[in-house]
C-alpha cells in the first residue's frame, strides 16, 4: 500500500503517549511479550472493552476507529513502554484484542445471546 492510500483512509490516532503521560504511577510497565501473553494484561483489555463496548460489530475490524481508538487510549493510560516498544506494542495489543474477540462474537453469534459485558 502506498502511503497515499494509507493517509487517505481514516485512521486512529495511535500517537504515543507523552513523556509525562508515561510517568503516571499509577500504570504499569509492559513489553511486548506480556501484551502478547500475559494473562493479567488479557484481563485489563477485557475490562477496558467490556467497560466501552458501544455499539454492535461481527468483528474487530468492524468496530467503529473512534471506539478502538477510545480503547486503545485506555489501554495507554493503565499501561507504559518505552518509545523504541511503540510499534511492537501497538501490534501485540491489536492482535490481542482481535484474537479475543474472535472467539467471543463467534460464541454469541451461535448462542443468539450478547455476552453479559456488553
Amino acid at each position: 500500500m502506498s502511503n497515499e492510500q494509507s493517509t487517505s483512509r481514516a485512521r486512529p490516532n495511535y500517537a504515543p503517549l507523552t513523556q509525562a503521560e508515561r510517568n503516571n504511577e499509577d500504570s504499569e510497565w509492559v513489553t511486548p511479550h506480556m501484551v502478547a501473553n500475559d494473562q493479567d494484561v488479557l484481563n485489563q483489555i477485557k475490562i477496558i472493552i467490556g467497560g466501552h463496548f458501544l455499539g454492535n460489530w461481527a468483528t474487530y475490524t468492524d468496530v467503529d476507529p473512534k471506539v478502538r481508538e477510545l480503547w486503545w487510549n485506555l489501554f495507554k493510560a493503565r499501561f507504559r513502554w518505552t518509545e523504541e516498544q511503540g510499534p511492537a506494542i501497538l501490534r501485540a495489543y491489536n492482535a490481542r484484542v482481535s484474537n479475543w474477540l474472535r472467539p467471543t462474537f463467534r460464541r454469541a453469534r451461535a448462542s443468539g445471546v450478547r455476552p453479559q459485558w456488553c
